[in-house]
């Protein structure tokens, strides 16, 4: 779960 969340944070910040 924890390393989903990191995932889907980290492509935000990408897309951001």
């Amino acid at each position: 779960m924890l390393v989903v969340v990191q995932l889907v944070s980290f492509l935000m910040m990408r897309l951001i």
